[in-house]
């Protein structure tokens, strides 16, 4: 019979164990493999592998966003170990640990459909706080398919396409609105207007309380945070009107069509109808030069949006389509 499971730090040795064991955790494969090595050497953050036999068969990490907040994320269990508990172990290690280090909250996000890691979840004293929805939109390039890119989203998904805002209705330049990336100086006002819509903020999976400290915090640590200024009214000068936490440009390759396509997430869009537009206008000409120069036939945007944010309401008339995978913010206070 195996032995129980044990949990302790890991290790240089672990790599390519961790690698083979979540090379198929996905159709896609796994990015924890290709993390890993960067986990064991991030001081503001702890690795924990649980091990049977001498060999590992589950791992996960605790980030620290700041010295009161930790983040799970990437908890990965070898397929013929499951049912062992060790997803639980792990959790409670990860739980001890982040008492021991003086946090105060830990979070992590969930799918929505994942019923156990739920349970889990709930059975530590865990309770979900903010449901975060995902919308996305593919704009392709003119030589692609001649078609502005919210009427290709349209036709690619089966929706009229007189139903759907075009580009030249759902985004187009606005002189009233501005958009500049945020500096720290900016993150009182930032979070200040922020806390109008919603109550957490990130992007990718990612995500933290809304507040002043917070957005410092992720400025600070070199995180890409859109601001839109409206202008033009001289009884308040220039004024923030909405923003956006961005994540990286990367790119996927459809391997039925072995077509490339650049993607960028992004994450807490906040702000007016007019602000939303241009935020996204921003980004879509960013991701539209990176394609044109690698030339790439279309690119990808992703938004997701806390449940409670009207944004989730602007995205639609913006050629956005909500797509059915949702996940679930979760906290547990220490």
């Amino acid at each position: 019979m195996p032995k129980s499971p044990v949990v302790r730090s890991g290790r240089r040795d672990d790599i390519p164990f961790i690698k083979d064991m979540t090379k198929d955790t996905f159709q896609w494969g796994d990015y924890v493999g290709d993390v890993f090595p960067q986990w064991l050497e991030d001081p503001q953050g702890d690795v924990y592998v649980a091990e049977m036999d001498g060999r590992p068969v589950g791992v996960t990490h605790v980030r620290y966003l700041s010295p009161r907040e930790a983040w799970f994320e990437g908890i990965r269990v070898k397929g013929d170990c499951r049912r062992h508990g060790i997803g639980r172990i792990l959790t409670e290690a990860s739980i001890q640990g982040a008492r021991q280090r003086g946090a105060q909250v830990c979070r992590a996000v969930i799918d929505k459909d994942n019923d156990k890691s739920s349970g889990l979840a709930r059975g530590l004293g865990f309770s979900p706080v903010e449901t975060i929805l995902e919308f996305w939109r593919i704009a392709w390039a003119p030589s692609a398919n001649g078609c502005d890119s919210a009427i290709a989203n349209a036709c690619c998904n089966g929706i009229d396409p007189r139903g759907s805002a075009s580009r030249d209705d759902a985004i187009s330049d606005c002189p009233r609105v501005t958009v500049r990336m945020a500096t720290e100086l900016d993150a009182g006002p930032m979070s200040e207007a922020a806390m109008n819509y919603m109550r957490y903020a990130g992007s990718d999976y990612t995500w933290r309380q809304l507040d002043s400290r917070g957005v410092a915090l992720d400025l600070a640590a070199g995180a890409n945070i859109l601001l839109a200024e409206k202008i033009g009214v001289p009884s308040l000068g220039r004024r923030v009107a909405g923003g956006a936490w961005l994540g990286d440009i990367y790119f996927e390759r459809n391997h039925m069509t072995q077509t490339e396509t650049a993607h960028m997430d992004m994450g807490s869009v906040f702000g007016e109808w007019e602000s939303v537009r241009e935020l996204l206008l921003h980004v879509e000409k960013t991701l539209e030069k990176v394609r044109d120069e690698r030339g790439l036939k279309a690119h990808l945007m992703r938004v997701r949006c806390p449940d409670t944010n009207p944004a989730k309401r602007i995205l639609p008339s913006l050629g956005f389509t909500q797509d059915k995978d949702t996940i679930v913010l979760w906290e547990l206070h220490l």
